[in-house]
């Protein structure tokens, strides 16, 4: 099926974005840089390309990294250790038990074709029909191979009932588990963020979830009339296509998820993942610090 430009403007922008981001961290030295992605720049249009493509000329490296930054409003920071610390926390709990790791609205994620220690465990992307078949697309025609582990399954978060979804391609629900909610949950209407927690709770004790969340004040402020610190990022997060709908307090998310029988192993903000992965980076501590990542476990 033919995708129009809207379709493309709404779906793509998002995860190719977060693509490029981790395309230029990858263009650092080894010994500086926080994960390698060799796949990202594959998801990218032809002009981000030529950036990556200038980052990785030693001279301008840092130049390019500067001007992104800046530009992003620190977006780039946000979402590079980001990935690093959702990378670490599956290979962590991984070590601990877990024997599936589900990714919900997966995007242009790479996590199951980057880590080694998914390479004996299924994994299950799930994301809109467009982006999970551009998705597959672009891969197929970079020669990209997929393991069979890898399943790329196609919903509508906000139409579909993500459990009877589940139960149509035999998801185990008694398999300890990896899931991972990343950068969708301020997107989606609260009656299916409700939907999506009691498909969570569907899961075994031991599972571990990895959820990326808005501050609720974000939300209050981008709607408010009043001018604050908050209204620089309204152009980018107001558009019909991607729009911020919701989020939480910290405390507030606590309460909501003993519902169903999770608990927080640990809720970060920006800044303290930040100042745990690149506190050198003097010039990349700032913005986007009403995103968190919250680790939760189920009961």
């Amino acid at each position: 099926m033919p995708i129009n430009h809207m379709q493309k403007k709404s779906f793509y922008r998002t995860p190719q974005f977060v693509s490029f981001f981790r395309a230029i961290e990858s263009t650092l030295p080894k010994k500086e840089r926080l994960f390698k992605d060799d796949y990202a720049k594959l998801f990218i249009d032809p002009f981000l390309k030529f950036v990556v493509f200038l980052a990785k000329i030693p001279i301008l490296n840092k130049y390019v990294l500067k001007y992104i930054q800046f530009k992003s409003i620190g977006a780039l920071s946000m979402g590079i250790c980001r990935t690093k610390y959702i990378d670490d926390l599956v290979e962590n709990d991984i070590k601990l038990g877990a024997k599936q790791l589900i990714i919900l609205g997966a995007g242009f994620n790479t996590t199951a074709l980057r880590l080694d220690v998914l390479q004996n465990i299924p994994v299950y992307e799930f994301d809109h029909p467009i982006t999970s078949n551009a998705k597959k697309v672009i891969l197929n025609e970079n020669g990209v191979y997929v393991p069979k582990n890898i399943h790329y399954l196609q919903i509508e978060f906000n139409k579909e009932t993500i459990i009877d979804f589940a139960a149509t391609y035999q998801i185990s629900f008694s398999t300890p588990s990896i899931i991972i909610w990343e950068a969708t949950a301020g997107y989606l209407r609260k009656m299916r963020e409700e939907a999506l927690f009691e498909f969570l709770k569907q899961f075994s004790s031991g599972t571990t979830i990895i959820i990326t969340y808005l501050h609720k004040d974000i939300i209050l402020k981008l709607n408010s009339k009043e001018n604050n610190k908050y209204k620089k990022y309204k152009k980018l997060f107001t558009e019909e296509e991607n729009r911020w709908s919701f989020g939480f307090y910290p405390d507030e998310l606590a309460e909501l998820v003993k519902k169903y029988n999770l608990k927080v192993v640990s809720d970060l903000g920006t800044d303290d993942i930040r100042k745990k992965y690149i506190p050198q980076r003097k010039d990349f501590l700032g913005g986007f610090k009403f995103l968190r990542v919250v680790h939760l476990k189920k009961l």
